[in-house]
């Protein structure tokens, strides 16, 4: 049951009727960063409106759904995204974006969130920091 089986079982909870016309493989490619991005949020960042979220990696799949949700949970939104990525991040809710091949992105941090940040969240899968 690995990440390339064909098959696999699930509880009849976890499972939804798409709408007609649907491809499941689209549906799974948009709803499986949301969710993740949900679940880091919400359950696990108790994320609250006024709050400061840090994103890195914001320009990937999931770092987007994080930005969004963060934004519309009314956080206060500082990503990390390539220089390709910025202009997009800042249009999805992002507060300030910067780009974490910056020499500086460190202080840059320090500097956007000047009292501290309440969710952290590091979709980069670098070792930037």
């Amino acid at each position: 049951q690995g990440a390339a089986a064909q098959r696999v079982a699930v509880p009849a909870d976890r499972l939804y009727r798409l709408p007609d016309g649907v491809n499941p493989e689209d549906a799974v490619a948009l709803a499986h960063p949301a969710a993740t991005a949900y679940l880091a949020l919400h359950p696990h960042g108790r994320v609250q409106a006024g709050e400061t979220v840090v994103v890195l990696g914001g320009g990937g799949n999931v770092g987007s759904a994080l930005i969004v949700l963060a934004a519309h949970a009314g956080a206060r939104v500082v990503a990390t995204a390539s220089a390709r990525d910025i202009e997009r991040c800042r249009g999805l809710g992002a507060d300030e974006v910067i780009d974490y091949r910056d020499p500086d992105v460190m202080g840059r941090l320090k500097a956007a969130c000047p009292r501290g940040v309440d969710v952290f969240i590091d979709t980069s899968a670098a070792n930037d920091l």
